[in-house]
């Protein structure tokens, strides 16, 4: 280790008291002590004043010094404790070639704030940050906007506040104008300025302090325009003053002490703008005479009083003339034609009747800016204009200047900041005080672009110079991040910070709750443009430019994923931010309780089922122990009454009439039998299946057709055993009725029968070629109403249809 100590030689440490050590180079570093800097050299070992530097600067430096810092354009930030402010050393090859000298300046915000510096910084972008005893100052790595104020404290600062008019002569003289307090004359080669202000004594200044306007001629004269004092012509060699003011008493004097405008045509002829109309000045005679260009009778005519607000001539000379009040006016004068453009109902007419501003692009286009109703786009073959207003972009429909860079963008200034604007792509970049701008609010006629292709443009707080090329897109890629979580509308305690945090879990009654967000990017927030989604809700992304909170309201559980992004005002999209919200179910929504309902619910079904199963099976049981006590008990005593009536009917002891009733007695019991048994035989659960019940069928229909030629079809989808046992016994003895009166009546030779189903309905048919009858008069017989009877009793619909000797058709439709 090597020490190193203050002593007399010129190439020792001046004191002992080190503030800061800065690395200069691979060789050198800087030393900042209690009385100044040095350089110091690793080769050698000796410490030296920093080279060429002046002995007043040395002076100034011969303070203490706090902090040391190179920045990227190898300018040496220099910052002391005592006050005295920061001291920036431009330098080339490590030689001194410049000293700056920041303070804080009274009165002007954009100085530093303190002279005491604390800290020093350079940022990823190139920013310096000065950190000061009494606040933080941020030091751009670009400037983009040079601002011009009026700071009364400080040396060579402007006259005024509200620039009125700016120009640059051909010698980098820039004049800039001042509403109601004359105009100042810069000179930009050594940074001098000297006012010019109202005089009483001719010559020696302005007729009125109040500017209005200011233009160059050919012959480098400045015509200056006042309020209330007429045309003024300023001489620059000798700076003198000429003044033309209104006389009642000389027809050939200025109409108006109000001149808004001035132009020189490009055949000489000098047109002054007043509150009351346009004028030519012959400057060798110095009169005024009325402008009216046109000098055909049948052509429209300029009015005799009105106020001008804008003068200006095309490539292709035609003269325009804005006016308040009046709209605009083209004087053609190859064709010595003057039209009048009015607003009116037609959606291309000219936006307002207020113009403020009129300007070519390099393309030819004429760019039109009005009091209220935007910016307009003059298409020369229609005759028909287009608008921009704030709906399409502007930041306010109040137009004051327009000027156009290299790039073809149009810049323009308006009462709420300053534009650029791409014609091709219709896009809009708005400027503001934020961005660097002296001011929002700007002012008419206050705008100028030089030969450097530099732009001026004025407000009532000064003006700006900036080089369009200097003014890029800003690519920079700024984070957002989420700053608040609320769960009705209450701060959620979370176990990190929210930054931090990747995941939020919130109980089934926290699903009311919002998230903050900002761009870390130091610009206010209505410089961004927010988007946001929570996926599963928002079904695309959410825009939002003045609100940095998402609100989400009942929200149902599940696992979510907020994201935000911001948009800068250069259209540059920033990194996505996201972050998972899961929302926990109910308990009557978890998955444990649903399979516990699902066992549940099983198991009442499997319960139901079982009763339901022992039901059946009681009720089959019952239904065999009937079929077997009918067959039992009353089928074997009705056999028995059947055959002991035939035992007496064999018998010789019986007369006719008894004989007679035993054979009924016989008869009745016989079929008795055949019924019970049909009753039986559906009672018999062992009979339920589809295929025993058409066997059934079959057998009926065989047994009682006995000399008839029958045939009975089955359809495929017919499901009888579908049926519950009183639809199937009615049906059943439906058919066996029909039947019955085929044999009984028709004296037929064929049957046919069919049974089909399709999803709907069942269907029986019973036809015979049989003797037929007339259906519109025969009488129902019992059979017949006995089929009636049970076709009603399961809801069915019975049709019966004959004609004499064509047959029978019986056919029945239940609806299943």
């Amino acid at each position: 280790m090597q020490q190193f100590l203050s002593g007399s030689n010129p190439d020792k440490l001046k004191s002992n008291f080190v503030w800061e050590i800065v690395s200069e180079s691979d060789s050198t570093f800087l030393v900042g002590t209690n009385i100044g800097i040095q350089r110091f050299n690793f080769h050698t070992k000796k410490f030296s004043d920093l080279n060429g530097m002046s002995n007043q600067n040395q002076k100034l430096l011969a303070t203490t010094i706090s902090r040391i810092l190179i920045d990227n354009f190898s300018k040496i930030w220099i910052g002391t404790y005592n006050y005295g402010g920061i001291f920036i050393i431009e330098q080339k090859n490590f030689r001194p070639a410049n000293l700056i000298h920041l303070q804080n300046e009274y009165g002007n915000p954009q100085s530093l704030i303190c002279g005491k510096i604390r800290c020093l910084y350079k940022d990823k972008f190139g920013n310096i940050w000065i950190g000061t005893e009494d606040g933080l100052n941020k030091f751009p790595n670009q400037k983009k906007f040079v601002r011009f104020k009026n700071m009364p404290h400080k040396k060579n600062g402007l006259s005024g506040n509200v620039v009125s008019s700016i120009l640059e002569a051909d010698d980098n003289i820039l004049y800039v104008g001042y509403g109601g307090n004359g105009f100042d004359k810069i000179d930009l080669k050594n940074n001098s300025l000297k006012h010019f202000g109202y005089s009483p004594v001719s010559g020696l200044g302005l007729s009125d302090a109040d500017v209005i306007c200011m233009f160059k001629d050919k012959k480098n004269k400045i015509w200056v325009g006042t309020g209330s004092g007429g045309l003024n012509k300023f001489d620059p060699v000798n700076n003198r003053f000429r003044s033309f003011r209104h006389d009642g008493k000389n027809p050939y004097s200025i109409n108006s002490e109000w001149v808004q405008q001035i132009l020189e045509t490009s055949d000489g002829k000098l047109l002054v703008g007043t509150n009351d109309g346009i004028q030519i000045f012959d400057q060798e005679t110095e009169k005024f005479y009325n402008y009216q260009p046109v000098k055909m009778n049948n052509s429209n005519k300029l009015p005799s009083i009105f106020s001008v607000n804008s003068l200006f001539e095309d490539r292709e000379r035609n003269i325009w003339i804005g006016t308040w009040l009046n709209g605009l006016y083209r004087y053609d004068p190859r064709k010595d034609t003057l039209i009048n453009y009015l607003p009116d109902s037609k959606q291309n007419s000219i936006s307002g009747n207020k113009i403020s501003c009129i300007y070519q692009d390099a393309k030819g286009i004429i760019w039109i800016g009005t009091f209220n109703n935007g910016l307009d786009k003059f298409n020369k073959k229609s005759n028909e204009f287009k608008h921009y207003k704030t709906s399409n972009g502007l930041s306010n429909d109040v137009v004051f200047g327009i000027l156009e860079d290299e790039k073809g963008n149009l810049w323009v200034s308006t009462l709420k900041g300053l534009i650029k604007f791409d014609p091709e792509k219709e896009k809009f970049r708005i400027y503001e005080k934020e961005d660097g701008l002296v001011e929002n609010q700007f002012n008419w006629h206050a705008y100028y672009k030089n030969y450097k292709n530099e732009m001026y443009f004025g407000g009532k707080n000064g003006f700006v110079r900036f080089n369009p090329d200097s003014i890029t897109v800003d690519d920079k890629k700024f984070p957002v991040v989420l700053t608040n979580f609320k769960v009705f509308d209450k701060e959620a305690a979370l176990p990190k910070s929210l930054p931090m945090t990747k995941g939020i879990i919130l109980e089934s009654n926290q699903n009311f709750f919002s998230i903050d967000f900002t761009a870390l990017d130091l610009m206010p927030t209505h410089k961004h443009i927010f988007a946001y989604r929570l996926e599963g809700i928002d079904p695309s992304w959410v825009q939002s430019v003045f609100r940095t909170t998402a609100f989400y309201t009942d929200i149902k559980h599940g696992i979510y994923k907020f994201s935000v992004k911001a948009m800068n005002s250069d259209g540059i999209w920033s990194p996505v931010t996201s972050i998972v919200i899961q929302i926990n179910p109910s308990w009557w929504n978890t998955w444990w309780f649903r399979v516990l309902l699902m066992i549940f619910v099983l198991a009442l079904l499997y319960i139901g089922y079982k009763i339901r199963m022992n039901q059946l099976l009681k009720i089959e049981r019952i239904r065999f122990n009937i079929a077997s006590d009918l067959h039992d008990e009353i089928g074997s005593n009705l056999s028995s009454i059947s055959v002991d009536s035939q035992s007496l009917i064999l018998g010789n002891t019986l007369n006719d009439t008894e004989r007679e009733l035993a054979t009924d007695i016989s008869k009745t019991a016989k079929e008795t039998v055949d019924s019970m048994r049909d009753i039986i035989w559906f009672i018999n659960p062992k009979n339920d299946l589809n295929e025993d019940i058409i066997f059934k069928m079959k057998q009926t229909a065989a047994k009682l057709l006995l000399g008839i030629e029958w045939n009975l079809s089955v359809s495929e989808k017919v499901r009888m055993d579908l049926f519950n046992l009183e639809i199937r016994r009615n049906i059943f003895l439906l058919y066996k009725e029909a039947l019955t009166n085929v044999v009984k009546h028709s004296y037929a030779k064929k049957c046919q029968i069919r049974i089909d189903e399709d999803s709907a309905n069942f269907y029986l048919s019973v036809e015979d070629d049989g003797i037929g009858f007339d259906d519109k008069k025969i009488k129902p017989s019992t059979g017949f109403r006995s089929m009636e009877n049970r076709a009603k009793n399961i809801k069915a619909e019975l049709g019966v249809s004959s004609k004499p000797n064509e047959g029978t058709l019986v056919k029945l439709v239940f609806i299943k």
